[in-house]
This record gives structure tokens, sequence and C-alpha cells, in this order.
């Protein structure tokens, strides 16, 4: 299959396919991620009534995923789709919105990287048994989506200054050189901080979602 080619760092063509200028770290710890009501929204809290007790799976991915998922390119979000984790609306949540599609084309979309590694994680949580195909993120500087099987993530931890939605996420990057200029940037961060898709494992996806995941995948 045609994987999409990186694009020229900070720079916009026109047609790409996610709107928003080019950020440098910095500039994602002062900025909203979509403007003051959705910020609102994205910062708070999970309803109690939906955190995961013990093995129990606090959500229904079947009610909000797709059946027709194309696997040679992701979509364009719309408003009509739902994070299956947090149940929030990943259109509003630009550029941190990510997806992904299962190989029979089950396809799912998520506000934010954290959600989408804590759905990964949890097999059992997911509509099919089919396995997943592909996974989309948007690169947070060119704000591009690229196939997570070519690019990185980078394993931020200083969550309390992190404008993203939820309870933070790890920061995508399409290529590994703006993964390391992100980290040379960070005082807490280092070289091993940057990770591919493969290095993500459940620790991880718990350390940024473990109140919406259960306790054991059993």
């Amino acid at each position: 299959m045609t994987r999409r080619a990186s694009t020229p760092t900070r720079r916009r063509r026109p047609g790409d396919r996610v709107d928003g200028p080019p950020t440098r770290r910095h500039v994602l710890a002062a900025v909203g991620v979509a403007g003051g009501s959705a910020l609102a929204g994205c910062l708070s809290d999970p309803e109690p009534e939906a955190s995961a007790t013990e093995d129990r799976i606090p959500y229904s991915a079947a009610a909000v995923a797709i059946d027709d998922h194309p696997l040679s390119e992701p979509l364009r979000f719309s408003g009509e789709n739902s994070c299956p984790v947090c149940t929030m609306t990943p259109a509003d949540y630009l550029p941190w919105s990510c997806q992904l599609a299962h190989a029979d084309g089950t396809g799912l979309f998520f506000e934010s990287p954290g959600c989408l590694l804590a759905y990964r994680a949890v097999t059992r949580a997911h509509p099919t048994d089919a396995p997943i195909e592909r996974i989309w993120f948007i690169d947070q500087d060119t704000r591009e989506m690229f196939d997570a099987a070519d690019g990185f993530l980078v394993k931020e931890t200083a969550l309390e200054s992190q404008a993203s939605p939820m309870s933070g996420s790890p920061v995508p990057f399409a290529t590994e050189e703006r993964a390391m200029a992100y980290v040379d940037d960070a005082d807490h961060l280092d070289a091993d901080d940057v990770l591919t898709i493969d290095d993500v494992d459940r620790e991880l996806a718990a350390f940024y979602r473990g109140g919406r995941m259960p306790d054991s995948d059993d």
C-alpha cells in the first residue's frame, strides 16, 4: 500500500488535510486546542460514572465505529465522529485528533493519541476481531496527517503544561528530526523518549489514560 510522504518542516501546501499553523513546543504549552469552549471541555476530568473500575470497560467502541474506513488513507474528521474512549468530538480538537482502521474496514476516530493508545491496548474493547491495520496521527509541527508506522511519538511527561485534550498525550511527529527537535527543547526529555508506535505498551497507554482502561485485558 502507498505510504504518505513526509512534508518539509513548518511548511504547508495547498490541499493540506488538516488546518492550523505550525507550532513549536513552547507554543503548544501556551495555546488552547480549539477555542475557549472546546478547551474547557477537553481539560475537564472524565465523568465519574464513565471511569474504568476493575476489569470493566467504561465505553462501547461499537457504538461509534464506522464499517467502511479505507485502508489506503485517512478520512477527514467530521463533527459526526466521536471518540470511543472519552466521547468527545475529534474534529473539535485538531491537531491532536487521530484515527485508525482495522483490517476489515472498521474505523474509529479519537480526539487525542492518549485515547487511541488506550483503545489499542485493550483488545477486548475492539468491536471487531480484525487486527488494527493502519493508524494516523497529526504532526504537531506541520499539522499534516501521517502513517504511525512511519513516524514517532515523544513520551511527554510534563502533562501539567501540555495543552492537549483529556489528561495528556504523547506528541506525534512524522519525522525523527522533528521529534528530536522537540526533545532538545525540553530539559526533562532525552532521546530515549522518542518512540515508534511499536514501542508503545500497555503501561505507557495507562500512564495517559489509566482511568479509562480496565485493570487487565483478560
